[in-house]
């Protein structure tokens, strides 16, 4: 009986010291751990909106370059796009015509991608963008699947084309059906047409392929980090692009493989 009543008190006691501990560290992180988590958090945060943030930056623009280097992408014009095209489209001259004429006859229909779907290889972009084009407001563009166009990463520097050429912008429109987009149009309120297609590509190797950075003219090309990348391009070219990143689980991804 005595032993009996002897447990029951020491396991009172350890329950005791249980409870008390529990409700100690309760109140230990509330009190200490918890505030410095959010302080640090709202430090990082900061700090990261300072540092990363990207501002308008006027970049160096070579008048030497040799017409063998990859397009000046950054000392390019930037576009002003049509207002009555939800796609970023605009109209150029045809051919050697100069014609400043606002007549829409003697000028050609370009458009580049209104969004771009990349990221980490076998995390479903493919599938992502067959999907999306089932919509039929949403064009596929010219290049392989007719999703990947390969320009960014690849083409612009020569790599994956006939005799190594490069690719330039204006030829890169050519992957996007500006004829249809052109032709499909709708009348609005005003009485005014506005076409509501829009195209798009998915290139996963933007996301993780910078190989060639040393070729982009307003990198050194024996420095070891760059100054511009990829996504400096992109947004020279098409400042209100739709961007679309995929990531996925890192090991349900190495057994997809």
């Amino acid at each position: 009986m005595m032993k009996h009543i002897t447990r029951s008190f020491f396991g009172l006691c350890l329950f005791g010291v249980l409870v008390i501990l529990i409700s100690l560290q309760i109140d230990l992180r509330q009190k200490y751990i918890q505030p410095s988590l959010e302080a640090l958090f709202v430090h990082n945060t900061e700090v990261f909106v300072k540092e990363y943030t990207v501002k308008p930056e006027k970049y160096s623009c070579p008048s030497n370059v040799s017409s063998t280097r990859v397009e000046d992408i950054l000392c390019l014009e930037k576009r002003t796009f049509l207002k009555n095209f939800k796609n970023p489209c605009w109209y150029e001259p045809s051919g050697k015509s100069q014609s400043s004429s606002s007549s829409v006859q003697n000028k050609t229909l370009r458009c580049l991608p209104y969004f771009h779907i990349f990221g980490v290889c076998k995390t479903g972009t493919t599938d992502l963008f067959f999907r999306l084009i089932q919509h039929p407001q949403i064009l596929p563009n010219a290049g392989v699947l007719g999703k990947e166009t390969w320009f960014w990463s690849w083409r612009r520097y020569g790599e994956y084309t006939d005799g190594y050429t490069k690719v330039t912008v204006k030829q890169f429109t050519r992957a996007f059906d500006a004829q249809k987009i052109g032709e499909t149009k709708m009348s609005i309120e005003d009485g005014s047409q506005y076409s509501d297609l829009i195209t798009g590509h998915g290139d996963p190797m933007d996301f993780w392929d910078h190989k060639h950075w040393r070729d982009i003219h307003q990198n050194d090309p024996y420095a070891n980090v760059p100054k511009v990348m990829t996504p400096h391009l992109v947004k020279h070219v098409l400042p209100n692009i739709k961007l679309i990143l995929l990531l996925r689980e890192p090991a349900e991804r190495y057994f997809f493989y």
